[in-house]
């Protein structure tokens, strides 16, 4: 379970490792540190409210230009922020003109065994793509515990919460041999009760997030699309 939300991690772990020991500002031994790393440009607000739902022992910034003084400003802002919830803060220069060398810089700040949160909800967007990129290697490949990826809706102002299951169940359910899932699928989305053998895909669809309470969420009706999509 989550001990920021007190729900459980978006992704499920393939095995527990032993956490490690940290020393944070005020030299507090802390075990598996929740690490928020985020993209940062001039603005910084969306930095806050994404470790007000994470509370983050460490904050990591990600920027194109550490120099700007907008953006010092920004780390400033931040940095009396970290010191206000006891948080460490570092930053991280990365450049997305290089798409993949960016990729392969980001994705070692997701190698360690923390619970992770992203934040791309700022910066230019090749950076938050490279960020993002990153992140779905590190959980895909080398297991890393990301529990929440936020961004922002810039039209209303609102953290918004991505949920990555979806996204990395996608190949195993669109496999040619995956026929019972498919059909599974349709029949919830046709809102008819699935047959008593379906009970271990059931679960295994809630766990990568395409039911909830035994009902389809919005990733089943994307993914469908996709299903419709590929029979043309």
């Amino acid at each position: 379970m989550s001990r920021a939300f007190g729900k459980k991690s978006i992704f499920v772990k393939k095995r527990r490792r032993p956490g490690r020991l940290f020393t944070d500002i005020n030299t507090c031994l802390v075990k598996d540190v929740r690490v928020l790393i985020a993209s940062l440009g001039f603005a910084y607000h969306h930095v806050m409210a994404s470790a007000n739902r994470c509370r983050p022992g460490k904050i990591v910034l990600a920027t194109v230009s550490p120099e700007n003084d907008r953006t010092k400003n920004a780390v400033e802002e931040l940095g009396l922020y970290a010191k206000a919830i006891q948080a460490q803060l570092e930053t991280k220069t990365l450049n997305p003109e290089d798409f993949w060398t960016c990729v392969g810089d980001a994705v070692e700040l997701f190698s360690e065994r923390h619970e992770y949160y992203l934040d791309i909800g700022g910066g230019v967007r090749a950076l938050a793509l490279c960020l993002f990129t990153a992140a779905t290697l590190a959980v895909a490949h080398l297991d890393a515990d990301l529990r929440a990826v936020y961004t922002m809706a810039e039209h209303s102002e609102k953290v918004v919460e991505i949920d990555l299951r979806p996204l990395l169940y996608a190949g195993r359910l669109l496999d040619p041999r995956a026929k019972s899932r498919r059909t599974l699928l349709k029949t919830l989305e046709q809102n008819q009760p699935p047959e008593d053998s379906a009970r271990k895909i059931l679960r295994e669809f809630e766990k990568h997030g395409l039911t909830k309470n035994g009902k389809p969420t919005p990733a089943t009706y994307a993914l469908l699309k996709i299903l419709h999509l590929r029979q043309r």
